[in-house]
């Protein structure tokens, strides 16, 4: 299954944590919803604020493609 949450804003909202608590929001009820287990997400390499907002979710690295880098939630840290 491959799900996209988009993380599109107004400038104006960035650097407020409202991305980084919306995911964990999306993710808790991922969990909670669906016989899952992990929870895997992908940005662009060149996307710090992606980086940033997947780390404060409590997504680790895991490695990397060739344009993007790979990142895993495991439902028994969140």
């Amino acid at each position: 299954m491959g799900e996209h949450i988009c993380q599109l804003s107004n400038s104006g909202y960035w650097g407020k944590g409202i991305m980084t608590q919306m995911v964990k929001e999306v993710c808790g009820l991922a969990f909670c919803r669906f016989p899952i287990d992990a929870i895997f997400a992908e940005h662009y390499e060149w996307n710090a604020a992606s980086q940033k907002v997947l780390e404060k979710a409590g997504f680790v690295y895991k490695g990397a493609k060739e344009k993007s880098r790979v990142y895993t939630l495991v439902k028994s840290k969140v």
